[in-house]
């Protein structure tokens, strides 16, 4: 009577550990963070501290539960549980479980939607690295003609004004070509 007691006992509990089986886990955003979100592919911003339900991660980004659909996040800026998010992507990876079932599949709103979050990020980088290369570049021009336009009377000053002048002006060229790496990514 014991033994099937705890027979019953086992399958209960076997049965309930398949039925809940892991499709979403939680985290915290770590500071104000930009989502992405709807077919237009609207942003809004989060605030810090905010609870976020992730459904589906990949290298650079997490999709969360956002405004009754599904929304994209910068993985850096949510603090969540490692060992869970390995579980949801074991689960999410088709493994089959104890009765040789295949697990949950992954939903996903759109087939592309990795490469598009790649196509993103890397544009991101590319737009943030060539302007600073711009920024950098004019810099340099405008301290080597500052001389022109303003007597400095020491020859010594002028000439490290404008050897800074030129040293900027290199670091905005190579910043500039230096951003066409992330081009290549794309």
């Amino acid at each position: 009577m014991k033994n099937l007691l705890l027979l019953i006992l086992l399958n209960g509990a076997f049965a309930t550990s398949s039925w809940a089986q892991l499709t979403q886990i939680s985290g915290t955003t770590k500071f104000k963070t930009k989502v992405t979100y709807g077919l237009e592919a609207r942003t809004a911003r989060i605030p810090g501290g905010h609870a976020v339900d992730i459904l589906d991660a990949n290298n650079y980004f997490f999709t969360i539960k956002y405004h009754d659909g599904n929304g994209y996040v910068n993985r850096k800026h949510i603090n969540y549980d490692r060992d869970e998010l390995n579980e949801l992507l074991k689960v999410k990876s088709g493994n089959l479980d104890a009765k040789g079932n295949p697990m949950l599949s992954p939903k996903i709103d759109d087939k592309y939607k990795y490469e598009i979050d790649h196509i993103r990020y890397c544009s991101r980088k590319y737009y943030k690295e060539i302007k600073a290369g711009y920024f950098f570049s004019l810099a340099g021009v405008a301290t080597v003609a500052y001389p022109s336009f303003y007597n400095i009377k020491n020859t010594d000053t002028e000439q490290t004004v404008k050897q800074v002048g030129y040293g900027m002006g290199v670091l905005g060229v190579l910043l500039i070509i230096d951003s066409n790496k992330w081009m290549k990514r794309i």
